[in-house]
């Protein structure tokens, strides 16, 4: 009995071995947070979304020899936005963000001197914000906050210890996710490898109104006050760090980043005076806080999150010293005005969108010139005037102004009644439109691999004619198919196919915008920068591929009017339209 019991403890003792090897090894395979360099994966942006904290210092220990790393980013998520590849465009460095969750200035402090001490760090720049003064040394002990044991100091055994034998369900996750992962970002894969965030999907959402944008974002901002309760010892470890950058010859550059005003009010305005006047007697700053700015919540991807865009701001007037966005704030000069700021202006307007003209037609996409005209008038009628969208281009990037009551008219497919009927009333009555060609049918009556007849479309050469006019943009090259033709592959819009997979759409898609450029070249001397969807058919891949392949503007189906932002090109996306009809009462629209 003795000996049964013996063996019986001895398997028992192997069979909960071999548990915990299994778990080990799992969750060194998979590594979640890398820890141990992502052996399989090499997964880092779904890494660093776990916890940004270890696996980014685990990335920069196991890839410094290869990427030379010299120049850093520091701070909470606030420092999230800083466009990387425009501030090398400025300095011309790579820079690694090392930015993470929470805003305690104890882990940032630590990570400061973590660099200095392992890596010929030259410069760093290090985004403040208010919320850096109400918590200080938090230790958060949850596998998604500790710090890397070079970091803290903390027992290598120890910290090792709890991510080899965590639940095996992180590491389970990322399998998961991985069956799920897309080109552009999910919810579990939000980081750049670079460090920053991956912005690429909420840089092209539709905004519209800010009344919309907060709707649609869910900006439920809590009423409870927020107290400063670690303002003495944030301002301690900023000089801290300062210290420490100057001791070792390294210059540190501070921005105190701006929220939404309605967060803003959450603190007590005395307690943030007071927090500025010891941040202003201790280093120097930009400070990019207390504007009009903060007043439209398009600006900011959340209440406390700033936009992409408004970091492009920052580094314009810091590096060129262009716009009147920020100002800088020698150590010593402690009062806290009004920051300087441009005015923010929305503008709202219709895009008005035709196809054919003709004498006869349906009355919905095929219209008769009269009524055009009739059109034309409304506008002289109304004093709205007609603009181009690189008019709205050069608005955003507050390159100029536009007309106090303007609109836009598009043209879609590429009708020679654009140029024969359309062209001579806008020139008769002083306007301007667009005009979104397929590629593919510019100069064709015949459809493509047929000899069925079709609506005759304009030529390239005619374009160039008429483009004192019509400004061109892309509706694809072929991807507006009305008829299946033998050999090719039929696309009526930018869809993807039945069981198409990412890829296979991508490259398509590719392929079709190289030979549309091809084209367009003909009869342009810039690269088109508005794209008109065919059908109006879109979604986040489609907008980011548009953005990757150099487009500005994009213009759907979907009826509405539109807010565009000044030095938001954000609100250059997802553009609505209205179709004239013969039965659209114009007087009816609030112009």
């Amino acid at each position: 009995m003795e000996k049964k019991t013996k063996q019986f403890n001895r398997l028992f003792l192997l069979i909960a071995l071999g548990i915990f090897v299994a778990i080990a090894a799992f969750n060194g395979l998979t590594d979640p947070f890398n820890v141990f360099g992502d052996p399989l994966f090499r997964w880092y942006g779904y890494d660093y979304t776990q916890n940004p904290r270890t696996a980014k210092i685990t990335y920069l220990k196991t890839h410094q020899e290869e990427k030379q790393y010299k120049n850093f980013i520091v701070g909470a998520s606030g420092a999230s936005s800083i466009p990387l590849d425009k501030l090398k465009a400025y300095t011309g460095k790579d820079y690694y963000n090392v930015f993470h969750y929470g805003a305690d200035l104890y882990d940032t402090e630590k990570t400061v001197a973590f660099l200095v001490k392992n890596y010929p760090v030259e410069s760093i720049i290090m985004p403040l914000a208010i919320p850096s003064a109400t918590k200080y040394h938090e230790n958060n002990r949850d596998l998604n906050y500790l710090l890397h044991p070079e970091v803290s100091g903390e027992n290598k055994f120890t910290f090792y210890k709890n991510y080899l034998f965590a639940n095996p369900r992180y590491g389970a996750d990322k399998i998961a996710a991985k069956k799920e992962d897309s080109y552009i970002p999910k919810n579990f894969d939000v980081f750049h490898e670079d460090g920053s965030y991956d912005k690429r999907v909420r840089d092209v959402e539709y905004m519209g109104s800010s009344e919309e944008y907060m709707k649609n974002q869910h900006f439920d901002i809590p009423a409870e006050k927020i107290p400063l309760s670690s303002q003495d010892e944030a301002i301690a470890a900023i000089g801290r760090i300062k210290a420490m950058c100057d001791e070792n010859h390294i210059p540190i550059t501070f921005l105190l980043t701006p929220m939404y005003a309605g967060q803003n009010a959450r603190y007590d305005k005395e307690e943030v005076d007071a927090y500025y006047k010891k941040l202003a007697e201790t280093v120097d700053f930009w400070d990019f806080t207390n504007t009009p700015l903060e007043k439209d919540p398009r600006f900011f991807y959340d209440p406390s999150h700033f936009r992409n865009a408004m970091g492009a701001m920052m580094l314009d007037k810091i590096y060129k010293g262009e716009g009147n966005y920020g100002k800088f704030i020698a150590k010593g000069r402690v009062e806290h005005a009004a920051a300087e700021a441009p005015e923010v202006l929305e503008r709202s307007y219709y895009i008005f969108a035709f196809h054919h003209l003709a004498d006869e037609g349906d009355g919905l996409y095929t219209i008769s010139p009269a009524r055009f005209e009739e059109f034309l008038q409304y506008l002289k009628d109304e004093g709205i005037q007609t603009v181009h969208f690189k008019d709205l281009m050069n608005f955003v990037e507050g390159k100029g102004d536009l007309p106090e009551k303007f609109a836009l008219i598009t043209f879609d497919d590429g009708y020679d009644s654009n140029l024969k009927l359309a062209y001579p009333l806008l020139k008769k009555y002083n306007q301007v439109a667009t005009i979104f060609p397929i590629g593919k049918t510019m100069g064709m009556d015949t459809y493509p691999g047929t000899d069925k007849p079709m609506k005759c479309h304009f030529s390239p050469e005619e374009a160039l004619a008429c483009a004192d006019i019509f400004e061109y943009g892309s509706h694809s090259y072929f991807f507006h198919q009305t008829q299946k033709v033998e050999g090719s592959t039929f696309r009526e819009n930018m869809g993807r196919l039945k069981g198409e997979d990412e890829e296979h759409f991508m490259a398509a898609f590719k392929a079709d915008d190289a030979r549309f450029k091809a084209v367009y070249e003909k009869f342009n001397d810039h690269a088109p920068y508005a794209f008109a969807y065919p059908q109006g058919i879109h979604d986040d891949l489609t907008e980011v591929l548009l953005t990757e392949a150099g487009y500005k503007v994009s213009v759907t189906s979907e009826e509405g009017k539109n807010y565009t932002v000044k030095y938001l090109p954000e609100t250059l996306r997802r553009l609505k339209r209205v179709n004239v009809s013969d039965s659209l009462d114009l007087h009816a629209l609030n112009p």
